[in-house]
């Protein structure tokens, strides 16, 4: 029954990729595509990633995450980080790099897509279909603007290829938010309050939470610290 279940969903697809193609005017039917968006915290654990969705599935092995380096710490531009995602990515020097997407799709706009553009142009690949979902007035999903480089579409709420599209831009956003997370986490692991005794797990997450920022931690008072809830006045003198 599974089987059965995996080929109807493959037979979905692919009905909705040419649907896709013929709506949207590409060169290629999108057999690989691979989905980036990138993520930080207040400026900090900034990281890029790649999620690869082929042959009617999402294909974890396949994600990547790249960790946004930058010598003025200028880590929270959106452009910046999509720049040197596409850079790292199509520097064809890995194996896994070799397997080129038929299609990019990009969460966020105009800008963001003129800039993968240039990045691509600049290492002569030319042939890869360029999208980007850009989120709607008040963020609201189902008023999506789909961009490609000459032309604005939009989709009813309801439709099917608007539906594909913001499942790949949700796995991506998914997949980005976890690993900034997973990255923050490891950094404040490491960090100075780990010598400070009674300050477990869970009070760095109370911490952390409230504050958003390892820094805005470090420079904050003591009154500061006694209102987070759940630390209490000896844990904030400590």
């Amino acid at each position: 029954a599974s089987l059965e279940k995996k080929k109807n969903e493959r037979l979905k697809t692919k009905s909705i990729q040419n649907a896709l193609r013929k709506k949207l005017s590409l060169k290629n039917i999108p057999k690989r595509i691979e989905i980036y968006d990138n993520s930080h915290l207040s400026g900090t654990s900034s990281i890029g990633v790649m999620v690869v969705f082929e042959n009617g599935c999402f294909v974890k092995s396949a994600y990547r995450k790249f960790n946004i380096v930058s010598e003025n710490n200028n880590t929270s531009d959106d452009y910046f980080m999509m720049n040197q995602v596409i850079e790292r990515r199509f520097k064809i020097s890995s194996d896994w790099k070799q397997k080129l997407p038929q299609l990019i799709l990009i969460d966020g706009g105009l800008g963001q897509l003129n800039v993968v553009k240039r990045a691509l142009d600049e290492k002569n690949i030319i042939d890869i279909d360029l999208l980007s979902i850009a989120k709607g007035k008040k963020r609201n999903s189902g008023n999506e603007k789909i961009y490609k480089l000459e032309k604005m579409f939009q989709f009813e709420k309801n439709d099917k290829i608007l539906f594909f599209l913001q499942r790949l831009r949700d796995e991506a956003h998914r997949f980005a938010i976890q690993s900034t997370k997973n990255k923050h986490q490891k950094s404040f692991k490491n960090s100075l309050f780990d010598r400070i005794n009674g300050i477990g797990k869970k009070t760095k997450l109370l911490l952390l939470s409230y504050f958003g920022t390892i820094d805005n931690i470090k420079t904050a008072g003591e009154e500061d610290l006694k209102k987070v809830p759940g630390i209490g006045i000896k844990t904030a003198a400590r």
